[in-house]
């Protein structure tokens, strides 16, 4: 790895690593924002202000989506529920926008569900223009 960093020892190489490591994520992050969860790009407003405010919302909606995307990957999001990170009227409006079907409220679905079940519906939802 290439650095311009001063590194003398593994301890500064493993901070140095950490940095690298963080960065992946903020990268990750403005994909999730800007195109894939939320195309903040794609935004059309008057004022400046506006824009703004809708951005600020985006990036907190981006940085949920990557919260579930972690759970969701993660061997605990096959077991957990999802309300660890969704709420009761999140989960049972995702389910019920995905399978076009009230969910059985007494049976939770799992972390893992949500991640794919957004996923799905963010398949369903896209228009293809041929």
């Amino acid at each position: 790895m290439l650095t311009t960093e001063p590194v003398t020892n593994a301890k500064e190489a493993r901070k140095i690593i950490s940095f690298y490591e963080a960065r992946w994520k903020v990268e990750l992050f403005h994909k999730v924002w800007k195109s894939e969860g939320t195309k903040v790009e794609n935004l059309k407003m008057h004022k400046f202000e506006s824009l703004e405010k809708v951005a600020v919302m985006y990036a907190f909606i981006a940085c949920r989506l990557m919260q579930l995307k972690d759970m969701g990957d993660s061997k605990a999001g096959e077991k957990s529920p999802c309300t660890l990170c969704l709420s009761t009227q999140q989960w049972q409006m995702l389910y019920k926008a995905t399978y076009k079907k009230l969910p059985n409220k007494d049976n939770i679905p799992t972390v893992k569900w949500a991640y794919l079940a957004k996923a799905e519906y963010d398949l369903q939802s896209r228009v293809v223009d041929v």
